[in-house]
């Protein structure tokens, strides 16, 4: 019997236990694939839309076979959002997609906890550091979010220490920390931003633009994902109500 299950947040439905054989071990294989071929093979774009079409119609596939019912889990809204953000900025900065995903997923994450705007952060990521966790200027700014160490010691503290200012979890951690401890302590989000950058004698906002035009650049690389991302939803919602009416 097939059926949509849990939340719509989950993105569960079943399909038989042959279709889960097939479409698990069809997905990994083409997954790392696109995540880790060299660049020379395809264009990055053309990946991730390959990427999606192929969940698709390989689930299709899937609930077309015989067998028993069994579960399995495809792509959510979340994650295709975050593999969009990711081939953008890979492409945009000449990057590894599956590092980059990771990025975009803790920062997402960690945005989220602090009550931020998870694009907002990308975009930080973006301009302070073209999203090299290696990334350390002249003046001694280190990692993602371009910290420097001696002044934010003691919120690397529960991260062992300094040394994991290059670790992108814990340098987004406190970078978002700044952000948001300068927000509170001005109540708008361009001085916040001006205070992070060291640079709020700058009447222009110079930092501030370079931020927003780059988080910009990501709202506009989502939104030209959504048709396709809206077909693919369609397509799936097509497929369980033909198979349901079938039933």
């Amino acid at each position: 019997m097939l059926a949509k299950s849990m939340s719509e947040d989950s993105s569960v439905v079943v399909i038989s236990m042959l279709g889960r054989a097939v479409l698990t071990v069809t997905l990994v294989a083409a997954t790392l694939f696109v995540l880790l071929a060299p660049r020379s093979i395809g264009h990055s774009a053309m990946r991730v839309d390959w990427l999606v079409g192929a969940y698709s119609a390989l689930t299709t596939a899937a609930l077309e076979a015989p067998g028993a019912a069994d579960v399995v889990v495809k792509p959510s809204a979340e994650e295709t959002r975050y593999a969009v953000l990711a081939q953008s900025l890979a492409k945009r900065f000449n990057l590894v997609v599956s590092d980059t995903l990771d990025v975009v997923r803790i920062a997402h994450v960690q945005a989220r906890q602090f009550g931020l705007d998870p694009l907002l952060v990308v975009a930080m990521i973006a301009v302070e550091s073209r999203f090299n966790p290696l990334a350390e200027s002249p003046m001694g700014a280190k990692g993602l979010m371009q910290i420097i160490p001696q002044f934010h010691l003691a919120k690397f503290s529960k991260f062992g220490g300094e040394q994991a200012i290059y670790d992108p979890e814990p340098n987004i951690h406190v970078g978002i920390r700044i952000l948001k401890s300068y927000l509170l302590r001005t109540g708008d989000m361009t001085s916040a931003l001006q205070s992070y950058a060291g640079a709020v004698a700058d009447q222009s906002d110079a930092y501030t633009q370079k931020v927003m035009s780059e988080k910009q650049r990501l709202e506009s690389a989502l939104h030209q994902a959504q048709p396709q991302l809206r077909a693919t939803t369609a397509h799936q919602s097509t497929v369980l109500a033909q198979d349901g009416q079938a039933l």
